[in-house]
């Protein structure tokens, strides 16, 4: 699927500012207690290439609800801010 946008995002790490690529590759539908929520789903490598991260924002509130990312170590880091 193609990119639907590309952004740059401002980054705030221990007091030191930067900023980030990042593109919104598309939308999904997830599962939330109301319902489907349909959400943009973004993504960005923090300028750090092999470390990306996947973030869905509700495309009503435009609020982050859901972070997943993988760091160098392997790991996996989901994180769902709905229930």
């Amino acid at each position: 699927m193609p990119t639907l946008s590309r952004l740059t995002l401002p980054l705030l790490f221990a007091g030191l500012a930067a900023t980030s690529q990042a593109a919104v590759q598309n939308v999904e539908t997830i599962a939330s207690p109301a319902g489907p929520l349909d959400c943009w789903v973004v993504t960005t490598d923090y300028n750090q290439p092999g470390a990306e991260a996947r973030f869905w924002f509700a495309k009503a509130s435009q609020l982050m609800v859901r972070e997943q990312s993988s760091p160098h170590d392997g790991k996996v880091l989901v994180e769902t801010l709905i229930e």
